[in-house]
């Protein structure tokens, strides 16, 4: 903290407080250069307090966490041991602050890839967590998410995923649906989907989490950049290149406030944009992005990297292409050489929660021997809110549905279809499970022509946003061949079920 903010007469705790809360201030705003000098005065501050007090471990833990920020690996590790060693040779141990610090290694070590001691200090922090609060603590909590996290890293995703279940229970309990470690959760599910393929699955949960992390911390803070870029990948995959570019430019220009134009995700920032522009065959665009992230790549890894030469061979492909695509010997010009000492890339740090929660599954639910014919789809979008608030009217409607009380069934889900959460972008895939289901619920009262026509609005619903594909598409379609199968609408029946087993076959 700058002695000349500090008025004269300040004494240990008011200087301590007021260099924390600018700690913090910094934190947010990923400037970890001014994070880092304002704990170390913090910490100052804070040896001079009772021995024993907390406040001193807590500091220096989250001084160690800003220097991993940094990349300053063992600077951050050297006060992380000094922080567990203090903790534990403490009268009175803490086991609040035990359990933050093996967290923090934790994380130190799997941002340098050391697998096998970040999951030994992850699982000392969950033990810690879960013998002063039990299993359902939410101090435990962020351990449980970082050891499924560490596991996603390494492609252990069966291993993941019921840590990434009993995490999100428990944080939705605890925080409840629009707290930002909600958000980034499920953009971490999100991030698995995305590895295995499952786009579609994914790009719901990361507009959830962008909404919630707007709302909560802004639109240009480094962690709703982490979403967009996403999201963004997303887009990438369905074709939409144009949508991907602009979420990519704001990524952009949100790093290079919080990282300076010459950081190492910059130049990931333009590499991305100039693969989206490449993609939709605009060269002029993909050449421009190219030569920038080039440009930083040689200044400050020099010539000779690796990811140089990525960079350079796709400037040379590109030109390529461009003389294919004019039947010319055009080339792109590339930027011209700089020399630059090499320097590490900084590991991305994502130490945060992340979880896994059942994806939309067929449910045949045995409640009546009419409702058994049709597969039933949880709407697990709003189980976000469903997980706090039982007394919803979905979670009402499957459980009267589940009794077999069918009108009172129906007029719950009628009553959640009109629920302003339902209607908002934000809200996922909620309309469409239950349109769905009431459908299915209509079916079962001999409701058919009206069961017919929400059948078909669940099916537009999921076509327009899901694409074909999906699981929910196979499903809804299945339950309308079914129908129509009773109104002995035969020839309609057969093609939707031959649509239904060939996305069923493709899946």
């Amino acid at each position: 903290m700058d002695s000349s903010r500090q008025p004269q007469s300040a004494g240990p705790d008011q200087v301590w407080q007021q260099s924390i809360r600018a700690a913090k201030r910094a934190s947010e705003r990923a400037q970890y250069f001014e994070a880092v000098r304002e704990y170390v005065a913090a910490a100052e501050a804070a040896r001079s307090f009772e021995p024993g007090d907390p406040r001193l471990a807590a500091t220096l833990n989250s001084l160690g966490d800003a220097l991993r920020a940094q990349g300053k690996f063992d600077d951050s590790e050297r006060v992380f041991l000094s922080v567990l060693a203090q903790v534990q040779n403490a009268p009175s141990r803490n086991r609040e602050q035990l359990a933050r610090v093996h967290n923090s290694l934790g994380a130190l070590y799997a941002a340098q890839e050391k697998w096998e001691q970040a999951e030994e200090q992850y699982r000392h922090a969950l033990e810690v967590g879960r013998e002063s609060g039990g299993n359902n603590d939410p101090s435990s909590t962020v351990a449980l998410n970082n050891l499924a996290m560490l596991y996603k890293f390494q492609s252990r995703f069966a291993e993941a995923m019921p840590l990434f279940q009993d995490a999100l229970r428990i944080w939705l309990k605890a925080l409840g649906p629009q707290h930002p470690l909600v958000a980034t959760a499920l953009n971490n599910m999100g991030a698995i989907f995305c590895a295995l393929g499952k786009y579609a699955d994914a790009e719901p949960l990361f507009r959830r989490s962008l909404a919630i992390k707007e709302e909560g911390l802004g639109t240009d803070h480094p962690e709703v950049a982490a979403v967009l870029n996403n999201l963004a990948e997303c887009c990438t995959a369905g074709q939409r290149y144009e949508e991907a570019r602009q979420l990519y430019e704001r990524v952009l220009a949100i790093d290079e406030v919080a990282l300076g134009s010459e950081h190492q995700d910059v130049a990931t920032d333009l590499s991305l944009l100039g693969s989206t522009c490449e993609a939709a065959r605009d060269w002029d665009g993909a050449g421009r992005y190219y030569e920038r992230a080039l440009a930083i790549r040689e200044k400050t890894l020099g010539s000779d990297h690796p990811l140089t030469a990525k960079i350079r061979a796709r400037l040379e492909n590109l030109a390529d292409d461009v003389g294919r695509s004019h039947n010319s010997a055009a080339r792109i010009p590339l930027a011209r050489p700089a020399r630059g000492s090499e320097r590490q890339v900084r590991a991305s740090q994502e130490d945060s929660v992340s979880y896994h929660p059942q994806p939309l599954v067929q449910k045949t639910n045995a409640s009546s021997e009419r409702t058994a014919a049709g597969a039933m789809i949880p709407i697990y979008m709003d189980e976000l809110d469903a997980a706090l608030a039982k007394e919803s009217p979905q979670a009402r409607a499957e459980e009267c549905e589940r009794e077999g009380k069918l009108a009172e069934a129906e007029k719950l889900y009628r009553e959640a279809l009109s629920a302003s959460e339902l209607h908002q972008e934000s809200s996922g895939l909620s309309r469409g499970a239950a349109l769905n289901n009431l459908g299915l619920i209509c079916e079962a009262q001999g409701k058919r022509a009206e069961a017919l026509r929400l059948l078909q609005q669940s099916l537009a619903f999921w076509l327009a946003r899901l694409g074909q594909n999906h699981p929910c598409v196979s499903t809804t379609l299945n339950n309308l061949a079914a129908l129509c199968s009773e109104l002995e609408r035969h020839g309609d029946a057969a093609a939707l079920y031959s649509r239904s087993r060939s996305l069923r076959r493709d899946g």
